[in-house]
């Protein structure tokens, strides 16, 4: 979706194993999810977030932005709230830092990885073998994502941060 190359930013985890939560990294936006005590993994060339009762995030990161590739919930664990409370965070994350995020609404198979789906892509996956899709396009909206151009099967859309200043007071 993304024309631009991805960064990689350094990072440190506890372990040396392939599934062991980051602890430090060099990028704000993910440094802010591992200080709100989000598991950040890096696998797979991509980063996934897990947090509010197992949600799955996949992240893309770039120099000015970061790509919602895959939000995702377990099927039976749906329309309680969990998915809301992970935008909420990306959201707060997004003001704190200023970078933006970048979506694309569309249904999603199984995000190039050959011999098995990504987690968060296997985690959301319903009897149809894809994540829905229908009704995305509001429910990033209710979130104050904009609507960047109709694609494919979709809709390019963005979150500009909001930036929050305080009055300076003059002594």
């Amino acid at each position: 979706m993304n024309n631009k190359n991805k960064l990689y930013p350094k990072f440190e985890t506890e372990g040396k194993g392939f599934f062991n939560q980051i602890k430090k990294v060099e990028h704000p936006f993910l440094q802010q999810l591992v200080d709100m005590n989000a598991a950040v993994i890096f696998m797979g060339n991509e980063f996934t977030v897990y947090g509010c009762d197992l949600v799955g995030v996949l992240l893309f990161i770039y120099d000015d932005s970061v790509e919602l590739e895959c939000i995702s919930t377990d099927p039976a664990k749906r329309k309680n709230g969990q998915a809301t409370e992970m935008m909420k965070a990306l959201i707060e994350v997004s003001n704190r830092t200023n970078i933006p995020i970048t979506l694309r609404t569309a249904n999603v198979t199984g995000n190039g990885w050959q011999m098995m789906q990504h987690p968060v892509v296997a985690l959301g996956m319903n009897k149809k073998n894809k994540i829905p899709t229908a009704k995305l396009r509001k429910f990033y909206e209710k979130f104050g994502f904009k609507v960047i151009e109709k694609v494919k099967a979709g809709y390019r859309m963005i979150y500009t941060p909001v930036v929050v200043t305080t009055p300076e007071i003059n002594s």
